[in-house]
C-alpha cells in the first residue's frame, strides 16, 4: 500500500489540500500526544452543558486511556427516539471543510462492546442524516477498512449525494435504534484513525544504489548533495521522519538544516580537512519502523579562494561617503577559508551615479551625484597574493544608498512685479482697496514674473491661496497670468492678508499682498418670523422668542435695536414692545394673520419691513366646574369626626361636577390629592373616590379633585371637609407587665410609669395606683408624677421572689385606663441580672421647652416645619403656633419629638 502520514499540526494543511495520491494516518495512540486529531481535538456529545431536553436522555463521557487511545462511555434512552451519544473530531478550524476525495476510505483500529455506527460529518446535509457504516463489536483491538463506497445515510433524513470536498468530522455513535438489539450503553476505545486504500502498512528501505558502507570522498569546498527522497523508499509513501549523526562534527558539517523539510541533504568539510569519518542517516515512518543509511566520507584538502562578502552602506545626498580604513572598508568582513589574510580587493565595476576613488586594501571614496539620491552599486574581488598563480575569489556586490535630503522651496520674484486689478495696476507692496461689500473682483499677476520651485522636482508648482478674513480668495490660471479671485465676506470691513504659497511636506513657500475693504453704512436688517399660537386666547410671546431675535444690525452687533409696529394684523389685536415681545390677542377662528414691523437701531437707520405670519391654531379647553358645585360639593365633608369611616363618591357623581367643549363627561379622567395630610383620598379601582381619614387627625382640610379631559387638559376642585376632634385616652402597652427589682426581701424601689402607657393626642398624663389587701398591709405606693415609689412598710420583709401586683390608673383631661404591673422581687430571668430598676423621670415636652440651649420647632405631618424658635419658649409660645395649624402636628425640642393636637 502506498500512503504518507500527518502528524498533528501538520494534518489539517495535508488533507485540506488534497496532496496525497494513496493514505495518511490521522491518528495513532502509539505515538501518544505527538500525534492527534487535526486542530479542534476530540470532543463528545450531548455536550455537557446541554439541557435536559436537549440531552434528550443521552450521556457520554470521553477519556484518554494509559495507552493513550481515546474511550467513550455511552448510554441512551430506551424510549426517546431523538437520544443519541457519540464523540468525534473536527477536521478543520471554526466547522471548516477538507477534502478525503483522494482516498478510498479509512482504516480503524478499535475495540467495541456492542455494534456502533461510524458517520462522516457532511457541510451540505443540515439534518444530521449523515454517510456512514455500522462497525461491529470487537473485544480485543481490531483494525478494518471502511470504503467510502460502502457509506450509506440512514435514510430518515432527505437524500443528499456524498460529497468528499465537504468533510467537516468523523463520528462515533450510538443511537436510540440500536436499543431493542444491543442494548442501552457502550463502550468504545479508538487506538489509529488512517485514509488510504488499505491498512496494510511496510517500513522504509535504502533505495537503489545504497548501501551500508558506501563511502565517499569529498574535497574542501564541494557539497555533498544526498536527495533523501533516493535515499531511501517507502511502500506505504509515508511521510518519513530524518535524523543526521556525524561522528566527527569538526570534520564533516551539515551545510544547512534544512534537509528535513527539502529532503535534500548538503555536506561539506571544515576548512583545511584531514581526516575520514562516518555519518549515519535514519530515516523512520509514524508507525516507528525505520531503516538505517552508514557511510564514509575521506576528505581531502585543496586550496580555496579568498571569498568577498557583499557589503552595504548609507550617506545622504551631496555628501562625500568615505571609508578609508581596514574596519570600514570593504575587507571587513571579507576572509580566506585556507587562513590568513594573503588578499587584495580588486575593482571590478565602478558606479553609475557618482565618482568612486577605490584601493586594494578595500578604502574607498564616493561622492554622489549633485540632487542625485538613491541606490549606486560597485563591484569587486578578491584576489590570493600567496601563490605564484593568484586565485581570484568571487565577485561581491557593494550598494551604497544616498539618501533623500529635502532642498528648501523657493520663490522667484521678478524685479518690478506687478498686480492688475480692473484698470489698476499695482505694485506687490501696494494696498488694494476695495468697498464694503463690492462685486468680485479678479486680480491677476504674470506668471512669468512669479514661480514657485522645488529643486527636488522638475517644473514649476502650483501655487494655493489663502485670506486672513474680510475678503475670500480663489486661485486659478488664465492664459499666462495667475489668477486670484476676491469676494466679500457680507457687511464686514477691514484689511485683509492675501497669501499665495506652495507646500512640500513641512516646507512652505509664499508671496502676500493686502486688501483693505473700505465700510459703507449698512441700515438694520429685520428678517420674517412665523409663530404658532392658539385661538380665542392672548398668546404672550417673550423678547427671547420675539421678532428681534433673528434680526441684525451688521455695522454694530452690540448696537440696540428696538422693533416697531408698523401694520397691525388683520383678525386679531398685536401690541408689539420695542424689545421685540408680543402679545397677540386671537380669534375665534383658526387660520393665518400676519403683522408687518421694522428695526430702527442706535443710530436712528431702520430697516426694510418685516412681515410676521401667525399661524392660528385650535386650542383645547380645559373641562368646567359647574355653577354651584364648589358651593355644595362639601357637605357630606362638613361635619366629621377624628377617624371618621370612608366617604365615598361615585365615579357618576363625579362626572355630574363638570362639563367640557370637547370630551364627554364619560371619557373625563379623575385623580385626586391632600396637601394637608389631614386626610387620604384615593381614586379606588371601581372608579369612586374615597376620602379616608388619617389616625388621629382633625382640623380644616382640602381635598383636590383634578379633572382631565381626552387631549390632557385639566382642572382642580376643592372639596372642603371640617373634622372634630376627639380626645383619645391614655392606652396602656400592655394589659399585664412585670418589673424585676432583683432577688431581694425588702422593696426600697422607683418606678416611671409614663413607659407603661402612650397617649395619641400627646396629654400631660397623671398616675394612681393601689394593690391587694394583702400587699396593702406590707407595701407602701406614692406616686410623685410620673414616678412610683414603692417600699416595703418598716420592720416587715417579703419572701425573695414575691410578685407584688399594682393596678396602674393613667388619666389625661377627659378619660383613663389601667394595667395590671406586678413588681417581683426577683432578677430579670432574660438577663438573670438582680439590681433593682429604677428609671428616670421622661422628659415632656412642657419641661423639655425651657431649656436654656437648643432649637425647638413645629411640623405639620408632612414634615414641612410651620414654626421654629431658640429655646427657651413658654407653653403658651408653642400652643399659639400649635393652633396656626390643622390636625396632629409635631414638635421637636433639641432630638425629642413629641406628636400633639
Amino acid at each position: 500500500m502506498v500512503k504518507k502520514m500527518i502528524s498533528w499540526m501538520g494534518a489539517l494543511c495535508a488533507l485540506a489540500g488534497s496532496a496525497y495520491a494513496a493514505s495518511a494516518t490521522v491518528w495513532s495512540a502509539a505515538d501518544g500526544n505527538g500525534t492527534v486529531p487535526p486542530v479542534n481535538g476530540w470532543y463528545s456529545y450531548p455536550d455537557a452543558k446541554a439541557t435536559a431536553a436537549e440531552a434528550a436522555g443521552a450521556k457520554a463521557t470521553l477519556t484518554t486511556a494509559t495507552d493513550k487511545s481515546k474511550v467513550l462511555t455511552l448510554s441512551v434512552s430506551k424510549t426517546n427516539t431523538s437520544s443519541a451519544a457519540g464523540m468525534g473530531f473536527a477536521w478543520a478550524k471554526s466547522n471548516g471543510v477538507i477534502s478525503l476525495e483522494d482516498y478510498a476510505g479509512v482504516c480503524l483500529t478499535y475495540t467495541a462492546e456492542v455494534p456502533f455506527r461510524l458517520e462522516f460529518k457532511q457541510s451540505t446535509i443540515k439534518d444530521y442524516d449523515f454517510y456512514g457504516a455500522m462497525i461491529p463489536a470487537a473485544t480485543k483491538m481490531t483494525t478494518t477498512f471502511i470504503a467510502f463506497a460502502d457509506l450509506e445515510q440512514e435514510g430518515w433524513g432527505a437524500v443528499k449525494a456524498l460529497d468528499l470536498t465537504k468533510q467537516q468530522a468523523l463520528q462515533f455513535g450510538y443511537k436510540q435504534a440500536f436499543v431493542a438489539d444491543y442494548g442501552t450503553t457502550n463502550t468504545i476505545s479508538v487506538s489509529a484513525v488512517w485514509l488510504g486504500s488499505n491498512c496494510e502498512q511496510h517500513a522504509p528501505e535504502l533505495g537503489a544504489g545504497f548501501a551500508a558502507g558506501d563511502e565517499v570522498v569529498l574535497n574542501e569546498g564541494d557539497t555533498l548533495k544526498l536527495d533523501l527522497t533516493k535515499v531511501f523508499v517507502d511502500a506505504d509513501e509515508d511521510e518519513l521522519a530524518y535524523v543526521v549523526e556525524i561522528d566527527d562534527s569538526k570534520l564533516v558539517l551539515l551545510a544547512d538544516t534544512l534537509y528535513k523539510k527539502t529532503k535534500k541533504l548538503n555536506l561539506i568539510t571544515k576548512s583545511n580537512p584531514v581526516g575520514s569519518t562516518t555519518v549515519t542517516i535514519t530515516a523512520t515512518d509514524p508507525t516507528k519502523k525505520s531503516v538505517v543509511y552508514e557511510f564514509a566520507i575521506a576528505t581531502v584538502d585543496r586550496e580555496n579562494p579568498p571569498v568577498a562578502v557583499n557589503d552595504a552602506y548609507t550617506v545622504k545626498e551631496e555628501v562625500k561617503l568615505t571609508k578609508s580604513t581596514i574596519l570600514t572598508g570593504v575587507l571587513a568582513n571579507d576572509y580566506d577559508p585556507d587562513g590568513g589574510t594573503d588578499f587584495k580587493a580588486e575593482l571590478v565595476s565602478k558606479t553609475k551615479h557618482g565618482s568612486l576613488t577605490f584601493d586594494s586594501t578595500g578604502a574607498f571614496t564616493y561622492i554622489p551625484d549633485e540632487n542625485f539620491f538613491g541606490a549606486d552599486t560597485f563591484t569587486y574581488r578578491l584576489i590570493e597574493t600567496k601563490t605564484e598563480e593568484p586565485v581570484a575569489g568571487n565577485v561581491a556586490n557593494v550598494v551604497i544608498t544616498v539618501t533623500n535630503v529635502d532642498d528648501p522651496l523657493i520663490v522667484g520674484i521678478a524685479p518690478g512685479l506687478t498686480l492688475t486689478l480692473g484698470e489698476k495696476v499695482y505694485k506687490l507692496s501696494d494696498t488694494l482697496v476695495l468697498a464694503e461689500d463690492f462685486e468680485p473682483v479678479s486680480v491677476t499677476i504674470p506668471q512669468d514674473s512669479l514661480i514657485f520651485v522645488d529643486p527636488d522636482v522638475t517644473g514649476f508648482l502650483t501655487p494655493l491661496v489663502k485670506s486672513s478674513g474680510v475678503v475670500t480668495a480663489k486661485y486659478g490660471t488664465f492664459g499666462e497670468n495667475h489668477v486670484i479671485d476676491l469676494e466679500p465676506v457680507a457687511n464686514v470691513n477691514g484689511v485683509a492678508k492675501v497669501t499665495l504659497y506652495a507646500v512640500d511636506g513641512k516646507d512652505t513657500a509664499s508671496v502676500s499682498f493686502y486688501v483693505m475693504v473700505t465700510p459703507e453704512n449698512d441700515p438694520p436688517v429685520a428678517n420674517a418670523d412665523t409663530y404658532e399660537v392658539l385661538q380665542d386666547t392672548v398668546n404672550a410671546i417673550t423678547a427671547k422668542k420675539g421678532v428681534l431675535a433673528n434680526d441684525k444690525n451688521p455695522d454694530n452687533a452690540k448696537s440696540t435695536l428696538k422693533a416697531i409696529l408698523i401694520e397691525q394684523a388683520t383678525y386679531g389685536e398685536v401690541v408689539l414692545a420695542e424689545d421685540g415681545s408680543f402679545t397677540y390677542n386671537a380669534p375665534k377662528e383658526e387660520g393665518e394673520d400676519v403683522f408687518v414691523y421694522v428695526v430702527v437701531n442706535a443710530e436712528g437707520d431702520t430697516s426694510a419691513p418685516a412681515l410676521v405670519t401667525l399661524n392660528v391654531v385650535y386650542r383645547n379647553r380645559a373641562p368646567v366646574v359647574k355653577e354651584g358645585v364648589a358651593d355644595t360639593v362639601g357637605t357630606r365633608l362638613a361635619a366629621l369626626l377624628e377617624d371618621f369611616k370612608v366617604v365615598n363618591y361615585s365615579k357618576l357623581e363625579m362626572q355630574s361636577w363638570f362639563s367640557d367643549d370637547s370630551t364627554a363627561v364619560t371619557k373625563l379622567t379623575f385623580s385626586v390629592r391632600s396637601d394637608d395630610s389631614l386626610t387620604s383620598p384615593v381614586i379606588a379601582t371601581n372608579g369612586y373616590l374615597q376620602v379616608k381619614p388619617m389616625k388621629d387627625a382633625c382640623g380644616e382640610a382640602k381635598i383636590i379633585l383634578t379633572a382631565k379631559d381626552a387631549e390632557g387638559a385639566g382642572t382642580d376642585l376643592e372639596i372642603p371637609a371640617v373634622i372634630e376632634c376627639v380626645n383619645d385616652k391614655p392606652e396602656p402597652k400592655k394589659t399585664v407587665d412585670t418589673v424585676f427589682v432583683g432577688a431581694k426581701t425588702t422593696l426600697l424601689d422607683t418606678i416611671d410609669l409614663s413607659v407603661f402607657f402612650k397617649d395619641a393626642d400627646g396629654d400631660t398624663l397623671t398616675y394612681s395606683a393601689s394593690t391587694n389587701k394583702t400587699m396593702a398591709n406590707k407595701v407602701d405606693c406614692e406616686i410623685q408624677g410620673n414616678l412610683m415609689i414603692v417600699n416595703t412598710k418598716k420592720d416587715l420583709t417579703l419572701e425573695s421572689g414575691t410578685a407584688v401586683p399594682f393596678t396602674v390608673i393613667a388619666h389625661d383631661a377627659q378619660d383613663s385606663s389601667s394595667f395590671i404591673l406586678r413588681v417581683m422581687l426577683s432578677a430579670d430571668p432574660k438577663t438573670s441580672i438582680g439590681s433593682t430598676i429604677v428609671a428616670a423621670p421622661k422628659m415632656n415636652w412642657q419641661n423639655a421647652i425651657l431649656a436654656n440651649r437648643g432649637a425647638v420647632a413645629l411640623f405639620d405631618m408632612q414634615g414641612r416645619v410651620m414654626w421654629k424658635a431658640k429655646l427657651p419658649v413658654s407653653e403658651a409660645d408653642v400652643r399659639n403656633a400649635a393652633a396656626q395649624v390643622q390636625g396632629r402636628k409635631i414638635l421637636q425640642v433639641n432630638k425629642q419629638t413629641w406628636t400633639i393636637k
